[in-house]
């Protein structure tokens, strides 16, 4: 199975952030939702309001857009699974990340001025912190999503050139026939 690591990374991670209850209303996107809607012409306003809602609606699904994701990808929808999955994850990571941001400064009492301090305040006010559950969750489907990568072309999977271009046997990168060398990784032919 392609990619095992990262699925099972996934549906761990997504199933730890459904138990921690990473799921529901996120402000943070209704904020964001507003601000794209008002900043679009108004003959793209309903469109852009219509898919914006629906990416609302994947990143709501917190968890259970991270296993969904994991089995798109699992079933070979590599490109859609890792979409949603990147949606599930933004802000349950931007969530982790203020968390982490705002304990550090409780702790040390550093302060990074008032009006840091204020934005700070408001931003994670605009999140849910329920449980250790739904972070693990999220730094489990970060890890995941990484190791997930394109397979890269293998050596065996050689084109042939025709009479107007020839494959860099190295990268596979279209060249002009004419080419003494690869413009994508530098390799010099014969």
């Amino acid at each position: 199975m392609k990619h095992k690591t990262g699925i099972v990374l996934l549906i761990i991670g997504g199933a730890l952030m459904v138990i921690g209850n990473a799921i529901g209303t996120i402000g943070v996107f209704e904020f964001l939702q507003g601000y794209v809607v008002a900043s679009v012409p108004t003959e793209w306003t309903s469109l852009v309001n219509n898919i914006m809602t629906f990416l609302k609606w994947i990143a709501e699904q917190g968890g259970w857009a991270i296993i969904g994701g994991a089995v798109l990808i699992l079933i070979g929808l590599m490109k859609i699974g890792k979409f949603i999955v990147w949606i599930g994850l933004t802000f349950g990571s931007l969530a982790l990340i203020i968390w982490i941001i705002t304990q550090v400064v409780n702790v040390t009492g550093i302060s990074l001025g008032a009006t840091l301090d204020t934005l700070l305040g408001q931003v994670y006010g605009l999140f849910t912190y329920n449980t250790g559950f739904a972070f693990s969750g999220v730094a489990l489907a970060v890890f995941g999503k990484a190791s997930i990568k394109k397979k890269p072309k293998s050596k065996a999977e050689v084109i042939e050139p025709s009479d107007e271009h020839k494959f860099c046997p190295e990268c596979s990168k279209k060249l002009p026939i004419a080419a003494n060398f690869c413009s994508e990784c530098g390799k010099i032919f014969d």
